[in-house]
């Protein structure tokens, strides 16, 4: 009897210890098993497409007598500024929130085709066809430096992040600038055309992207002015150039009726294609997903990781010059030929 009492007890200890054990060795993402594998996660995006459909929050109408060719916002969205055409030459500032005008001055002797706010967004370039590059204070409009290129007209500019160096794009080429001591660093030639129509820089690199005439997006280094390489072509002029916010991807609009998006890592693109007509303007917004194009035909809107349309903005009676995201990714403004300045909200 004593010696099956024993034989019961020492086979429910075994089975005790080889449980616990067996248990021990379990994963808790196992659900007790150790043959299946850890569940894979998988990430997940929005249901919600930002952009797909949109309201006109704002309209400042006849905000120049005649064309708009430049808009921009400050890095702190708290002003859009916006450059006039050959008919008034002249640069405003507005309140990006209420939409009044905060100041007006006339700027230069003809079309301001660049501006870009320094990075405490207290100052803003801009660029014309009379050869000048001015930098202004944006709460009085008074000027504060002046850059003279007596060779090119000015057709492009931009300020790196840490607002040390000045970019402009011209007809004879690039050239950087060292913005406080107003020194010319470097002289670039691209490797086709020289006629540049605009420049972008990454918002983590010390890169930066030009287009022009020749249909050519080149990449560029800030630090020792050298190309490193053509990123790709289009068959027309490249109008406008854009980097994504995680410095990723660049994004060009061509005279060939064409959107490219860009992979630096691969060097791989896909084409964008929807507009019937000469693609003026691109711009990234800050959330990464959405494109926006500007051209002759309006305004469209665009899933950049896919390269679907997910939008329209028509009813525009003459052409889209321009356009430009809020810091915050909140609001579009776009300008074009009948001098009024739009700003669009998403609707979610």
């Amino acid at each position: 009897m004593k010696r099956l009492v024993y034989w019961v007890i020492f086979v429910t200890v075994f089975i005790s210890i080889t449980t616990s054990a067996g248990l021990s060795q379990r994963s808790p993402l196992t659900n007790g098993t150790t043959d299946d594998p850890p569940p894979v996660v998988v990430p997940t995006f929005p249901t919600s497409r930002p952009w797909q459909d949109v309201k006109l929050l704002r309209t400042l109408q006849y905000a120049h007598w005649g064309p708009i060719w430049s808009l921009t916002f400050s890095r702190d969205g708290n002003f859009l500024a916006s450059g006039g055409g050959e008919i008034d030459n002249r640069i405003r500032i507005w309140d990006a929130k209420t939409g009044r005008r905060r100041s007006s001055f006339r700027a230069h002797s003809i079309r301001v085709m660049g501006l870009a706010f320094t990075p405490d967004s207290r100052s803003i370039a801009s660029g014309s066809d009379d050869t000048n590059i001015i930098f202004w204070n944006v709460k009085d409009g008074k000027l504060t430096r002046r850059f003279i290129d007596p060779i090119t007209n000015i057709l492009s500019l931009a300020i790196t992040p840490d607002g040390e160096t000045l970019i402009s794009g011209g007809l004879d080429g690039i050239r950087l600038w060292e913005i406080k001591t107003q020194r010319l660093l470097y002289t670039l030639a691209p490797l086709a055309q020289p006629m540049i129509y605009s420049l972008a820089v990454s918002p983590n690199q010390p890169l930066f992207v030009s287009g022009g005439r020749a249909g050519v997006v080149q990449l560029w280094n800030i630090t020792n002015g050298q190309s490193i390489g053509i990123i790709g072509r289009h068959e027309g002029a490249v109008s406008s150039v854009a980097f994504s916010p995680d410095g990723d991807s660049i994004v060009s609009g061509s005279y060939d009726h064409t959107v490219k998006v860009w992979n630096l890592s691969t060097r791989r693109s896909f084409t964008l294609t929807g507009h019937g007509n000469v693609v003026n303007a691109v711009a990234v917004n800050p959330d990464g997903r959405t494109l926006a194009t500007a051209g002759r035909d309006g305004v469209r809107l665009w899933d950049i990781r896919t390269g679907q349309q997910i939008g329209a903005i028509p009813g525009y009676s003459d052409w889209v010059q321009t356009l430009a995201f809020s810091p915050d990714g909140q609001l579009l403004a776009t300008g074009g030929y009948d001098g009024t300045i739009r700003i669009w909200q998403a609707v979610y």
